[in-house]
């Protein structure tokens, strides 16, 4: 357990220094300040994306109450979601600010 926890906070942090290389490339671009908007962004699609890929995978426990599936606070976030939303958001981003 020590070594998964410690590969992924390798992970974790490489794709901070990757989101926030990002933000730089898109503020040259937009020529201002929007590295706080691009990490709310990205926030809000991994933590939407997260907790879709829970509900997705675990979808017996949601039927017949489907309100449920909006229940964060009662735990359960996948991270392939959150990965993959955070990645469609991060290249939104990309297309309206116009980066290659």
């Amino acid at each position: 357990m020590p070594v998964a926890l410690v590969v992924l906070g390798g992970l974790v942090g490489g794709m901070d220094v990757a989101m926030n290389a990002n933000a730089v490339a898109v503020e040259r671009r937009m020529r201002r300040a929007v590295m706080s908007s691009c990490h709310a962004w990205w926030s809000l699609g991994g933590l939407i994306g997260a907790r879709l890929s829970h509900v997705v995978t675990g979808w017996g426990r949601f039927q017949g109450d489907w309100w449920s599936g909006f229940a964060v606070w009662q735990g359960g976030l996948g991270v392939p979601g959150g990965i993959l939303l955070g990645t469609l958001v991060t290249l939104a981003v990309h297309q309206v600010a116009g980066v290659q």
